[in-house]
C-alpha cells in the first residue's frame, strides 16, 4: 500500500510539470492560417471562419468574393489576397510582417494611417494596389521586394526602408513622390511611372538603378534623385522617359543613359555632357536643350530620332555607333558641330536634311543623304575637319573667302573628292556637290581640242554634280577631282576634267595639268558654276590609248613568259618602263617583257609605264603564277579545301595570298593513332590547286596523335567572286623530309615570325633573338609570352624599306603596368626614326610613334585585357600612314622624319638597344614585316 501511494503522487507531480510547461509556452508563437469567412470588418470574428480574429502571428487569406474592410490597428504575418478577395483599408495603421501576395484588390483611401509591409510583395497578373489616395510617402513602407506582374498597381506615394528591387512584366505607377529613408538602393528590373519626385522629402544619398530592360518615366519637377544620390542608366537595353513639363536632365552615373526618351511637354534641359548608347527620342511637343551657356555634348551609339525641338546652341553631338546610326525628324536637323566616328557601317540621314551650323567632323564613318543633303553653314574652309570616309550624297558648303574648300563626296567602294580652290568669286553663299556613281552620257561636243590633244569622249564610271545656291556666283577657280574606280578607259596624264551645264554638250573650260591618277586637275576656269547643275566628268584623250593590255597568265616552273603592251597616242612614245610589284625592272624598257626559265621568285604583278610627248599611261596589271606540276603518285588520300569567295574583303583578286589553313581532322593522325598520314611530322601533308600544281605551304604545327594541323598556304590567286578550291593531300610513306618553304610568303615580305620559335620564315633570315620571352598557346599555334619590362625579340632589319611598308601582330594584353611596346624600332642617336606601336602607361589605348614623334597618333583603339587584336601600320614614301585595328582603319594621317633603318628592331620592346625597359605584358603572335602597303583585304 505504502509503494502504490508513493507511485501515485510521482504521477500526478508530473503531470503538474508538464501543464506548466504547457501553459508558459508565448501564445504569439502559435501562428495560425485564417481564411476569410464572408465580407465584413477585419475585427469581427463572424468575418472569418472559426470566428477567430487575425492576430500578429496569423496568417491571413482573403477569400474570392469577400471584402474585409479594416478600421483600426492591425498586425498579420503573411497575407494572400485571392482573385476577386478585397482588402479595404479604411483607417488606422497595417503591418504585414511577412509576405504579400496580391492577385484581387487591395485599396488605401487612408491618408492618415500607415502601411508598413516588411517581408517581400507579390501582384499577381489581374491583381490591383491602389494607394492613390495616401500622398504622403511615410505612410507606405516598403521594406522588401516587389515583384509586379499587374498593370493595376497604383501608389499616391511611397517609401523605402531597405535595399529592393523591383521586377515582374507589369507596371508600377506613383502619383506622388518616391523616397528614401535612408541611404539604400532601388533596383528597377520592370517599368515604374513616377509623377511625383524621386527622392523628394529628406532627400537620402541613395541609388536608383534601372537595370537591364527597364524603363523608368519620370514626370517630376525636379531631376531624378533630387540633386542627392546616384542615378545609374547605363543597363544594355533600360529606357528613362522624361515624360513631364520643363524638367532637367540629370547627368547619370558614367555620364550615360542606354536609350533616353523625352515626352510629355515644353523644355528639358541637360544638366552636363552626357552619352547615350542606345538610341535618343526627342518627342512630340518637347524641346531638348543642351542648356544656355553651358553648350552641353551628346554622344550617341545609337539612332537619333527627334519629333519635336533640338536646341543645338554651341554644343556638340558625336556619334559613335558599331553599327548603322539614322538620324530621323526635322526636315532640317540642325546641329552646331557634329562629329562622325561611326566604326560601322556610317550614319543615314532617314529623313529630311541635316544643318550644321559651325564644325562638322569626320573622323570615321560615312554620311549617307539619302534624298537629302548636309549642309555646313560656317563659310570656314576650316569648318570640315576631316579623317576619313565619305559623303554618299549631297553635301553643301558656305563659300565666302578665295580659299581652298574640300567636298569629301564618294561610294561605298570610292573616295570621289571634289577640290575647289576659290580663286574670286562675287557674293558668296552655298556649293552643292555631289557624286553620281552612274554614265553621264554623252550629250555631244566631242572631239573637244584641248591644246594639243583631242579630247574624244566621257569616261562613263561617274561624274561630279555642282550648284550654286543663293544668287551668288563663282568667277575663277581650280579643280581637283579625285577618280577613284574610273576604269573604262586609261587614266593617265592627258585624262582632262570636262564640263557641261544642265545636262548640255561636254566642253573645257580653263587650262589643263597633267593629272596624277587618280587625280585630274583643271586650273583658271572662269565660265563660273550654274545654280541650275553644273556637271564635271572625266574625259579621255587621243594621247594614250592602250591597244593591247598585259594579261595574267601562269606558268610552271622552268617556262618563259612574256607580257606586252601596244600603246596608240597621238604624241610620239618616248619611253617604256615595266613594273613588277611597283617596282622598276632595270633594263626592261621596251613594250615586251620576256622572262626566261621563270621559277617562284618572279611570281607577282606586272604593268607597263608607257611615256610619251603628250602624257604618260599606265597599262592594267596582269598577274604571274609559278606552279609546279604536282606528282599526285605515292599519295593515298585527298581532301578540298573551298574558300568562300563572300569572305575575300574587297573588288580585287588577292595575289600570292598566304592562306592560314588550321583544322584538326582524325585522318591527319598518323596510322598508328588511327589516321592516314605516314610522316610523324606530317611532312606527307601537302597542298595542290584543282588542276594539280603543288603549292608552297609552310609548317607551323602538328601534333600527330589528334590530326591537328596548321600551315600557311601560298594561293597564288585568290579569287574576290569566285570561290577558290584546293586539295589537302596525304599518306605518303616515301616522304620523310620537310616541304616547308620560304617561297611561302612572296619576295614582299622581308620578315615573318610565327613565334613558335625565334625564326624569320622568309627567305631574309631576318632571325629573332630573345631575351627570357616564353612560349606559350598563341591565337595560331603557339607565341611568346612577354611578362617584364626588358623582354624583348632582336630581329635584324635586312632588306627593309624605309620609305613604304607595313608591320602587323596578333596581340593579347594582361594588363598595362607602364607604357608596353608590340613592336619598336629606332635609330642612333635614341628616338629617331621611330616606327613605334605601344600603350601608353597611362591606359590601354594602342599609340603610334613614327618618324620624328614618340606620340604621332595617340588613344586609337583600346586593347581591353585578355582580348586578342590583330593591329596593323601601313606608312608610305608619301608622307602617310594609316593604323588598322581587327581589320577597320581605326586612324589614319601624315609624318616626318622616317629617313633611316636602325640594324636592329624589336618585337615586344622599344627599339632602342640601350633602353629596352618598356617590354610588352601579354602575348604577342604572327609578326609581318612587309615592303609595300597592303589594302583592307589583306
Amino acid at each position: 500500500m505504502q509503494d502504490w501511494g508513493r507511485g501515485k503522487n510521482i504521477l500526478s507531480i508530473k503531470a503538474i510539470i508538464i501543464l506548466s510547461l504547457f501553459l508558459l509556452v508565448d501564445s504569439s508563437l502559435i501562428k495560425a492560417q485564417i481564411t476569410s469567412a464572408g465580407t465584413g470588418n477585419w475585427n469581427l470574428t463572424t468575418t472569418w471562419i472559426g470566428g477567430i480574429v487575425p492576430g500578429a502571428g496569423d496568417d491571413v487569406i482573403i477569400a474570392s468574393g469577400h471584402t474585409v474592410t479594416l478600421t483600426d490597428i492591425r498586425l498579420c504575418n503573411n497575407i494572400t489576397i485571392n482573385s476577386g478577395g478585397t482588402l479595404q483599408i479604411t483607417g488606422s495603421d497595417f503591418t504585414v510582417n511577412g509576405t504579400t501576395n496580391i492577385s484581387g484588390t487591395l485599396n488605401d483611401n487612408n491618408n492618415n494611417g500607415t502601411n508598413n509591409f516588411i517581408g517581400a510583395i507579390t501582384i499577381n497578373s489581374g491583381g490591383t494596389w491602389n494607394t492613390t489616395a495616401v500622398t504622403f510617402s511615410s505612410r507606405v513602407q516598403i521594406r522588401s521586394n516587389i515583384t509586379n506582374n499587374s498593370n493595376s498597381v497604383d501608389f499616391g506615394a511611397l517609401r523605402v526602408y531597405n535595399n529592393i528591387i523591383i521586377d515582374g512584366t507589369g507596371t508600377l505607377n506613383l502619383t506622388s513622390n518616391f523616397n528614401f529613408d535612408n541611404v539604400y538602393t532601388v533596383t528597377n528590373r520592370t517599368t515604374v511611372t513616377i509623377n511625383g519626385i524621386l527622392n523628394q522629402f529628406n532627400p537620402q544619398n541613395g541609388t536608383w538603378i534601372n537595370d537591364i530592360n527597364s524603363t523608368l518615366n519620370y514626370l517630376g519637377s525636379s531631376e531624378p534623385m533630387n540633386g542627392v544620390g546616384t542615378f545609374t542608366a547605363n543597363a544594355s537595353g533600360n529606357t528613362v522617359n522624361y515624360a513631364g513639363t520643363n524638367q532637367s536632365i540629370v547627368t547619370p552615373s558614367g555620364s550615360t543613359y542606354f536609350h533616353l526618351i523625352t515626352s510629355g511637354s515644353n523644355t528639358k534641359t541637360l544638366l552636363g555632357n552626357i552619352s547615350v548608347n542606345g538610341n535618343l527620342t526627342i518627342g512630340v511637343g518637347t524641346m531638348l536643350d543642351v542648356s544656355i551657356g553651358n553648350n552641353y555634348n551628346i554622344t550617341i551609339q545609337g539612332n537619333w530620332i527627334n519629333q519635336g525641338t533640338f536646341n543645338e546652341r554651341q554644343g556638340t553631338v558625336i556619334f559613335t555607333g558599331t553599327d548603322l546610326q539614322t538620324i530621323t525628324g526635322n526636315p532640317d536637323e540642325t546641329f552646331y558641330n557634329l562629329t562622325i566616328n561611326n566604326t560601322g557601317s556610317g550614319i543615314q540621314l532617314a529623313t529630311g536634311n541635316v544643318i550644321v551650323s559651325n564644325t562638322l567632323s569626320m573622323s570615321t564613318g560615312n554620311i549617307d543623304t539619302g534624298t537629302g543633303f548636309i549642309r555646313i553653314n560656317n563659310g570656314s574652309p576650316a569648318a570640315l575637319s576631316y579623317n576619313s570616309g565619305v559623303v554618299l550624297g549631297e553635301l553643301r558648303r558656305n563659300i565666302n573667302s578665295n580659299s581652298t574648300y574640300f567636298f569629301p563626296v564618294g561610294t561605298e567602294d570610292y573616295e570621289n573628292f571634289f577640290t575647289i580652290d576659290v580663286n574670286s568669286y562675287f557674293g558668296g553663299g552655298y556649293l552643292s556637290v555631289e557624286y553620281i556613281s552612274s554614265d553621264p552620257g554623252n550629250t555631244g561636243g566631242f572631239p573637244i581640242t584641248d591644246g594639243s590633244l583631242d579630247i574624244l569622249g566621257q569616261f562613263n564610271d561617274g561624274y561630279w554634280d555642282a550648284t550654286l545656291i543663293g544668287g551668288w556666283s563663282i568667277t575663277n577657280y581650280d579643280l581637283i577631282l579625285e577618280a577613284n574606280g574610273f576604269t573604262s578607259y586609261d587614266l593617265n596624264t592627258s585624262s582632262r576634267i570636262i564640263i557641261r551645264t544642265n545636262g548640255g554638250i561636254w566642253n573645257v573650260d580653263g587650262t589643263h595639268a597633267d593629272a596624277s591618277p587618280p587625280e585630274v586637275y583643271r586650273n583658271g576656269l572662269t565660265g563660273g558654276i550654274s545654280s541650275s547643275s553644273t556637271q564635271f566628268g572625266i574625259g579621255y584623250t587621243d594621247c594614250i590609248s592602250f591597244d593591247t593590255q598585259p594579261s595574267s597568265q601562269i606558268k610552271c616552273s622552268g617556262d618563259n613568259v612574256s607580257f606586252s603592251v601596244v600603246v596608240s597616242s597621238s604624241g610620239t612614245i618616248t619611253g617604256y618602263q615595266w613594273q613588277k610589284d611597283g617596282v622598276n625592272i632595270t633594263g626592261e624598257t621596251n613594250s615586251t617583257l620576256t622572262i626566261t626559265g621563270v621559277d617562284s621568285s618572279d611570281a607577282g604583278g606586272y604593268r607597263c609605264i608607257v611615256t610619251t610627248t603628250c602624257g604618260t599611261g599606265t597599262s592594267q596589271t596582269a598577274t604571274l603564277s609559278i606552279e609546279e606540276p604536282f606528282a599526285g603518285l605515292g599519295y593515298a588520300y585527298r581532301k578540298t579545301i573551298t574558300i568562300d569567295a563572300a569572305k575575300v574583303y574587297g573588288n580585287e583578286d588577292l595575289i600570292n595570298f598566304p592562306l592560314l589553313v588550321s583544322l584538326t581532322d582524325p585522318d591527319l593522325a598518323t596510322t598508328g593513332n588511327g589516321g592516314y598520314v605516314e610522316d610523324a611530322s606530317g611532312y606527307d601533308i601537302v597542298f595542290a590547286d584543282k588542276n594539280g600544281y603543288k603549292l608552297d605551304h609552310q609548317i607551323e604545327k602538328y601534333v600527330a596523335t589528334t590530326g591537328e594541323y596548321i600551315a600557311w598556304v601560298r594561293i597564288p590567286v585568290l579569287s574576290y567572286d569566285t570561290d577558290t578550291e584546293i586539295d589537302i593531300i596525304y599518306g605518303n610513306p616515301q616522304v620523310v623530309s620537310n616541304p616547308s618553304t620560304p617561297s611561302t610568303w612572296s619576295g614582299n615580305y622581308v620578315g615573318v615570325y610565327h613565334l613558335n620559335n625565334l625564326s624569320d620564315a622568309t627567305s631574309y633570315d631576318n632571325d629573332g633573338s630573345g631575351s627570357v620571352t616564353t612560349i606559350i598557346a598563341g591565337l595560331i599555334g603557339d607565341a611568346q609570352e612577354f611578362d617584364a619590362s626588358a623582354d624583348s625579340i632582336s630581329i635584324t632589319t635586312n632588306n627593309w624599306d624605309i620609305d613604304d611598308g607595313s608591320i602587323s601582330a596578333w596581340v593579347k594584353s594582361d594588363g598595362n603596368p607602364g607604357s608596353a611596346y608590340i613592336f619598336g624600332h629606332t635609330d642612333a642617336p635614341a628616338w629617331e626614326d621611330r616606327i613605334q606601336l605601344y600603350m601608353d602607361g597611362n591606359n590601354q589605348w594602342l599609340d603610334l610613334g613614327l618618324g620624328n614623334s614618340h606620340t604621332r597618333d595617340l588613344n586609337i583603339y583600346e586593347l581591353l585585357t585578355g582580348s586578342w587584336y590583330y593591329v596593323v601600320l601601313n606608312w608610305n614614301d608619301a608622307g602617310n600612314y594609316e593604323v588598322f585595328v581587327n581589320g577597320v582603319s581605326r586612324t589614319s594621317g601624315t609624318y616626318t622624319g622616317l629617313v633611316d633603318l636602325y640594324p636592329v628592331a624589336d618585337i615586344g620592346n622599344t627599339g632602342n638597344y640601350s633602353a629596352r625597359t618598356e617590354g610588352w605584358d601579354g602575348i604577342i603572335d604572327e609578326v609581318r614585316i612587309l615592303t609595300e602597303n597592303r589594302t583592307g583585304g589583306w
